[in-house]
């Protein structure tokens, strides 16, 4: 039986001891809850809320408090404020500020309330409410320091606006042109702000209603006492104008506005202003004068600017296009939309566009007139312009444009005209200076030896050879003559053209026959190269042997002994493409085409050693035109020249073409 009870006995002991403990986990799980909702609610403030032991050093801090003070996790715990100023030295005068409040708040053992400005990280500055309480023990000691700080910074800002607003109200009251009044209806009292004494004179200031009205034009009394009685019950702001007789009896007008404020639903206190508006009336008179002669100003430059061809910009300081003139869109580089309110980097070629800028920056400066050229090339619009810019304002100056294209192309035909008049009197004189050499060597050579075939003791072969050289002389002095015939009817437009069906083979080989024997005479080797099969070309076969004796003899006359020549043409498409190829002293590029000018001799001899008038090319380029084709030249210093001219063939009769030949 003492076993059974003893059995007993632990059964109930464990028991016991099991409920014991089941009470003390729901006790620590109901305080642990309750920490926790402690823990949740001070997060969740955005107050500053901090925990300090009695040496300053950090035990607990909220999420808020943490994130302001750029702490992370429980880095800050048993730290102190000079640690944390290491930490995060952008708050180091934070830190030093926290310090020397705790020390206040120690030192006067009771709550300590001040005023600290905390920097965010974006640079912002906020301000907070901070409340220190020191914590002592039972006997005096220091227990801890709890930190509850709250933002200010936005009823700072709003204390500060209203100081504002009042000291703005006080400055404007004192140094403001208009009169402020304040008037209760109750006891019909004014109350006037600022320069009263203006209105009808400084002892003369009405103190009620009644007393102002004295003062108000007749015509204007009652129509105000109407008009303000039925504002005055509206809480709305009203305006009004009317006239009053100063204290010397100056008529005035004022613009009145003003407000009832109700209080408890009844009018408590009218407030408002009146302005003097007589010269504002006086502007409004001359005003009206001053538009209707704006207007007819206006209406005087619209015409002007109608028959204006010239286009009219204003630029700012900074190159931007504020406003523009142009009778035709069609006149613009871009159409308007493109180059308002832009820079001129973005609507002008680049070297305008800083030519332009320059110009601003000229004009500016010295406040003159800048008068410059530019030529736009490429685009719908290209010329050459004169630009005009004159000084406006210090922000902006005005720019006339007119296109000068057609009048600079007429200046430069006239001093183009004026070059060649005068380089034609340079050829001319120089060309009768030639022809008096050219003209005087024969007939020199003409007289000298008629004159020896009188000497009666001549033998038979020494008059040959005499008659051979005057004979010779005379075609020479004849050749040159007709030279000077042939540029006088092509100046004159008296050359014809005499059209015939021409045997290409058959001209070439005549013209061999011809310069053979004076090819042989100067050891230089001529050949002819056509094509094997007869040609024939409609055209007129004088002026086309008249080129080829002209090129084949200035050839031979610039091509050395042992050189040598080849003529001949060959079918190129729609023509014929006649040449004439040398290897004699050859043409620099640059003299291609002053070669074809009249009077123009250019080669690497001494003018005493030239022969010739220099017309011979220039009569070809005329002839080869004539019949309707081209001439030129391809020529390099010291590699001879190649001679080419071209007759189309739309008139022409050929036989089948076949291999080339050459025949010399």
């Amino acid at each position: 039986m003492w076993r059974s009870v003893n059995i007993l006995q632990k059964i109930a002991n464990f028991f016991i001891n099991k409920t014991a403990k089941f009470r003390q986990i729901v006790t620590l799980a109901k305080l642990l809850s309750n920490k926790e909702r402690l823990q949740i609610l001070i997060n969740a403030t955005p107050d500053i809320i901090c925990f300090k032991d009695s040496t300053g050093k950090w035990l607990e801090a909220n999420v808020s408090t943490k994130k302001l003070f750029r702490l992370k996790g429980n880095e800050f715990f048993l730290k102190s404020d000079e640690q944390l100023k290491k930490m995060v030295p952008e708050l180091a005068d934070v830190f030093e500020q926290c310090i020397s409040t705790d020390q206040e708040a120690w030192e006067k053992k009771q709550r300590v309330e001040t005023e600290e400005v905390i920097p965010l990280p974006d640079g912002t500055l906020r301000v907070f409410d901070v409340i220190k309480t020191p914590v002592f023990d039972e006997t005096g000691a220091r227990k801890g320091i709890v930190v509850l700080g709250r933002d200010i910074t936005n009823r700072k800002k709003t204390e500060e606006k209203l100081r504002e607003s009042e000291e703005r109200f006080r400055t404007v009251a004192t140094h403001a042109n208009d009169i402020i009044f304040e008037w209760e209806p109750c006891t019909d009292v004014l109350k006037w702000y600022g320069k009263y004494d203006t209105l009808v004179g400084e002892n003369n200031t009405p103190q009620t209603l009644d007393e102002f009205l004295t003062f108000v034009h007749p015509e204007d009394k009652e129509r105000i006492v109407s008009f303000w009685k039925k504002e005055f019950k509206q809480k709305k702001e009203w305006k009004d104008e009317f006239r009053i007789f100063s204290s010397k009896g100056k008529l005035i007008y004022y613009r009145a506005s003003g407000i009832m404020l109700f209080k408890n639903g009844n009018p408590d206190k009218a407030l408002g202003t009146f302005a003097d508006v007589t010269l504002e009336k006086q502007l409004i008179d001359n005003l009206r004068e001053s538009v209707e002669v704006a207007q007819y100003n206006q209406a005087r430059i619209t015409s002007l600017l109608s028959v204006m061809p010239d286009l009219i910009f204003i630029f700012d300081r900074k190159g931007i296009i504020k406003d523009y003139h142009a009778n035709s869109i069609n006149s613009l580089i871009v159409p308007p939309e493109a180059f308002l309110d832009r820079p001129v980097d973005a609507v002008l070629p680049p070297d305008l566009a800083d030519l332009t800028r320059e110009k601003i920056k000229e004009v500016m400066l010295h406040k003159n007139v800048e008068t410059y050229e530019y030529e736009l090339k490429g685009g719908d619009l290209c010329g050459v312009f004169e630009s005009r810019m004159v000084y406006m304002d210090k922000d902006r100056v005005l720019t006339i444009v007119r296109d000068i294209t057609h009048s600079r192309e007429v200046e430069n035909e006239l001093i183009r005209a004026k070059e060649r008049a005068e380089r034609s009197d340079r050829l001319k004189s120089a060309f009768l200076a030639n022809m008096s050499h050219e003209i005087r060597t024969p007939m020199n050579a003409i007289i000298g030896f008629s004159e020896l075939l009188r000497n009666p003791h001549l033998s038979q072969n020494e008059k040959d050879s005499y008659i051979d050289i005057i004979v010779n002389s005379g075609q020479q002095l004849l050749s040159i003559i007709n030279n000077v015939l042939e540029v006088s009817k092509l100046e004159t437009g008296q050359v014809r053209l005499f059209p015939e069906k021409i045997n290409l083979n058959r001209l070439m080989s005549d013209l061999m026959r011809f310069f053979s024997i004076e090819a042989q005479s100067k050891s230089i080797e001529l050949n002819c190269r056509i094509p094997q099969k007869e040609h024939y070309l409609v055209s007129d076969g004088g002026k086309i042997t008249q080129v080829f004796n002209n090129l084949i003899g200035n050839a031979l006359k610039f091509t050395p002994q042992g050189g040598q020549i080849t003529f001949g043409y060959e079918h190129v498409n729609n023509m014929f493409q006649f040449f004439v190829v040398d290897n004699g002293v050859g043409i620099e590029p640059k003299n291609h085409k002053l070669i074809f000018e009249r009077f123009e001799q250019v080669c690497n001899e001494p003018r005493s050693a030239r022969k010739g008038a220099g017309l011979g090319l220039s009569i070809s380029k005329s002839l080869v035109t004539l019949m309707g084709g081209n001439i030129w030249v391809e020529s390099e210093p010291g590699h001879g020249a190649s001679f080419f001219f071209t007759i189309p063939i739309d008139q022409s009769k050929q036989t089948k073409e076949s291999e080339t030949k050459f025949f010399d």
